[in-house]
């Protein structure tokens, strides 16, 4: 795979700083961002399908991508948004309360429409983007490490992996943030006091790292690699971390009682009815029903009435 030769600088082939693995329409394309600022689409086979640029402003190019199922994030700098691989082209997304340079931006795991995000301070911001155009702020975790740095992020079921690469005065760390907790409901922006809750576990590694990949798992533990800062030495690690599920409520059950309480009455009603009818609430004040009593005076009655007919017939003949 060879970029393409950008606009400027003579036309010199640019250095690639990013590199990921998109799918539009269940076709899976290498997709490499560059110091330009431009970003490259490649078939499975290498071929060169378009070349786009992704930012509007000067600077150090396409700093990092993050693919997840359809969904494709870019950032470079103050600018982030989403890449459109059908049509190769860019959608910048504006969020509040986010003023700095993103240091890291992923798509979560468990809520495609939901971005993760760290600032320059090692803060982590959580918005839910609505049709990749629609920011709304959720929540701010503030920095869970003594080093105010940035962190880079990671999206597993249930849980944020942070990394701190670290350098000469202060190690690397690698920590995990609860999404499922309690604490991390919509609306907790400070946690200055409930910070070390949120904090899952840390681990303080004892080299600095270049850089790092996870890998999720259904059935067994995430993985996760990392690259020492020479580039001679990959450790990996295993995380075996227990997910909150909240449970399932039935949205039946505030229905249950009443049904139950009107079948009740239903067959109550039904009885005492059949009840009275049983004991004299027939036609001629108890005449009916099943009182063999009143049937026996009501054919009488019948009987009285056609004779009497028959005899008034006779009189006019």
């Amino acid at each position: 795979v060879q970029l393409p030769a950008g606009s400027g600088n003579g036309e010199e082939v640019p250095k690639l700083t990013a590199l990921a693995i998109g799918q539009s329409k269940n076709i899976r394309q290498l997709v490499a961002g560059d110091s330009q600022g431009r970003i490259s689409v490649f078939t499975k086979n290498g071929t060169l399908r378009g070349s786009f640029d992704a930012t509007v402003m000067d600077g150090p190019g396409l700093e990092g991508l993050d693919s997840y199922h359809n969904q494709l994030v870019f950032r470079a700098g103050f600018e982030w948004g989403y890449v459109g691989l059908e049509k190769l082209e860019v959608k910048h997304v504006d969020c509040p309360k986010f003023d700095g340079r993103v240091a890291s931006a992923v798509v979560d795991s468990q809520v495609l429409s939901r971005v993760l995000m760290s600032d320059e301070a090692g803060s982590t911001w959580i918005f839910n983007v609505k049709n990749k155009k629609d920011c709304e702020f959720e929540r701010q975790f503030v920095p869970s490490t003594a080093v105010r740095a940035p962190l880079q992020l990671a999206s597993v079921r249930g849980f944020t992996i942070g990394l701190q690469k670290g350098g000469k005065d202060s190690p690397a760390s690698l920590l995990a943030l609860n999404m499922s907790s309690g604490l991390a409901r919509k609306g907790s922006r400070d946690l200055t006091g409930a910070a070390a809750s949120q904090v899952v576990w840390r681990h303080q590694l004892p080299a600095p790292v270049r850089d790092w990949s996870v890998l999720r798992r259904m059935q067994q533990g995430d993985l996760v690699a990392l690259l020492s800062e020479d580039g001679r030495e990959i450790e990996i690690l295993e995380m075996l971390m227990q997910v909150y599920t909240a449970p399932v409520s039935d949205p039946f059950t505030s229905f249950k009682m009443p049904i139950i309480a009107c079948a009740i009455v239903l067959v109550l009603g039904y009885q005492y009815m059949k009840q009275k009818g049983k004991g004299g609430g027939g036609l001629f004040g108890g005449m009916g029903g099943g009182n063999k009593k009143g049937m026996k005076e009501f054919g009488n009655l019948l009987q009285k009435k056609r004779q009497q007919a028959q005899m008034k017939a006779g009189r006019k003949f």
